[in-house]
């Protein structure tokens, strides 16, 4: 008998179960948070936005509302446009809203026990806690070495490659974040870990959540791998495979290491030890080389989109650069050095520049959803258990909304200046890396990377707009942003040349302006 392709297998399944959903539906009287006119069968499927979710939401919050339902295929979303029904949903109902999305495809490839992965209980708490004991204001003090000897690599091969900043950055990040987890240094642009682990990110992003079938029947993971229309079980192993073989390979230069005493600071090397001394209640060992893992994942991409923004802003907006640069060189005169991390609030205006640099593009515009656990209400409004939490970061009363930044497609780092008597102004590190249990751990790191960055570059440097190879007159990139979960400046050339030969010398100590 001849077999039906694996399409039509999942449409009888989704027609059936969608028909039992939409029956039961028709059979509540609960009112749902608004939203646009949905399908019989498939919901929203037709209107839901496949690319620059952020932009849609926005629209359809002025016409519906701050809190907006709709459902896929079943599976009900509530897209929140409002910084005050995050914070209430997020953070004071945090119990109910900590859960993530599951996804049968990223169980197949062990991202399930990963800890951005899993859901909210008993085996995440501990997790969450060995890392966030690490990522304290007070503990990541003790990671300012490894920034700033990142930072001073990044500035010095400027010297060599004015126009290659695109390599020049993210060799910045993927070398600090393995030099902060596993204590490895990256020597050359092209090193073979660093070209492994993006590799399987690479691979854990080809398949989304929930556009593949196994994530609407998950018994279709055991379909074998040359059965039409199943590439991703294949897939699926090749990652697993992957991320398995680089856990235990990192993880055992840290162990070797410390057997020899050789090994550098870095948090495997204290969760190795801490595990040892029975420190980790609830952590398994596989558990805790994963999570490295993670750390790494999580640490590259989202702080390169924050400095490709401010460099792409920076070469629009010179006059924010001279501004930094007043105070910078009023510091190095009075030091004859480089600003460092202890320097920070000597040096406000950076402070600025990269709040408004959060602002002006947050790098991953809706977060990260959150999952209810149970059905819970909202200004008479139902929100079923197991919905899908949205939140439009982007918009809702904050980062891009009139009504909180004035002028907010202006680049305005003074914004963020308070004189005395004004009204407190939304702090963009309140929002972007987060809400409630599920906050970036590792924000703390984050923003002190980010800001010691901008506050070298800005030394030494000046970020220009590239020279037409005709008319030899600087030609202005445009700001254009891709569309992922995490988005980045669409690429664009620049310039990174040296302000001044005393300026320059800073780097190799000479202090003297």
């Amino acid at each position: 008998m001849d077999s039906l392709p694996i399409n039509k297998y999942v449409a009888t399944a989704v027609v059936a179960s969608l028909l039992y959903v939409g029956i039961c539906r028709r059979r509540t009287s609960k009112v749902y948070p608004p939203g646009p006119p949905a399908d019989l069968i498939i919901g929203h499927a037709r209107v839901f936005p496949l690319e620059y979710f952020h932009t849609v939401f926005a629209d359809w919050g002025k016409k519906f509302g701050n809190i907006i339902y709709v459902h896929i295929l079943g599976r009900p979303i509530v897209i929140i446009n409002s910084l005050d029904v995050a914070r209430e949903l997020l953070e004071k109902r945090g119990v109910n809203y900590s859960d993530r999305p599951t996804s049968t495809l990223y169980d197949m490839m062990n991202w399930s026990r990963a800890i951005f992965c899993l859901p909210y209980g008993d085996r995440w708490r501990p997790l969450r806690r060995m890392i966030a004991e690490k990522f304290t204001p007070t503990a990541v003090k003790t990671f300012f070495p490894v920034i700033e000897t990142e930072v001073n690599d990044f500035l010095r091969r400027f010297e060599s490659d004015p126009l290659g900043y695109k390599t020049n950055m993210h060799r910045l990040f993927s070398s600090m974040t393995i030099n902060l987890v596993y204590g490895y240094r990256v020597t050359t642009d092209n090193d073979p870990y660093v070209a492994s682990i993006e590799h399987a990110a690479y691979l854990t992003a080809k398949y989304t959540p929930g556009a593949v079938p196994v994530d609407f029947l998950p018994i279709l993971r055991f379909l074998p791998a040359w059965f039409p229309g199943a590439g991703f079980v294949s897939h699926a192993k090749e990652t697993d495979v992957l991320i398995q073989g680089l856990c235990d390979e990192l993880n055992g230069i840290v162990t070797k290491q410390r057997t020899a005493g050789t090994a550098a600071p870095s948090l495997m090397a204290q969760w190795q030890e801490d595990y040892e001394n029975s420190e980790l209640p609830g952590v398994s060992y596989e558990d805790l080389k994963l999570t490295g893992f993670c750390t790494y994942v999580a640490g590259v991409e989202t702080t390169e989109s924050t400095l490709l923004t401010f460099f792409i802003m920076i070469i629009h907006h010179p006059e924010v650069a001279k501004a930094a640069q007043i105070e910078l060189d009023a510091f190095i005169a009075e030091e004859g050095r480089l600003p460092s991390l202890q320097d920070r609030p000597r040096l406000p205006y950076i402070d600025c520049i990269l709040k408004e640099t959060f602002r002006a593009s947050s790098p991953a515009p809706m977060s990260i959803p959150h999952v209810s656990q149970n059905d819970d209400e909202y200004e008479g409004m139902f929100i079923p258990g197991g919905s899908m939490i949205m939140s439009n970061i982007w918009y809702g009363n904050m980062m891009n909304d009139e009504s909180v930044y004035p002028s907010p497609s202006d680049f305005n780092p003074e914004r963020f200046i308070q004189k005395d008597g004004d009204a407190p102004i939304l702090d963009p590190t309140d929002v972007v890396f987060g809400f409630g249990r599920r906050i970036c751990p590792g924000r703390h790191f984050a923003d002190s990377a980010l800001w010691l960055a901008i506050a070298s570059v800005l030394s030494v440097y000046d970020i220009l707009p590239p020279i037409h190879p005709k008319t030899g007159k600087e030609v202005l990139p445009k700001i254009e942003f891709t569309s992922a979960v995490t988005i980045h400046p669409k690429p664009f050339d620049c310039r990174v040349i040296p302000r001044s030969a005393k300026h320059l010398a800073l780097l190799h100590g000479a202090g003297d302006l």
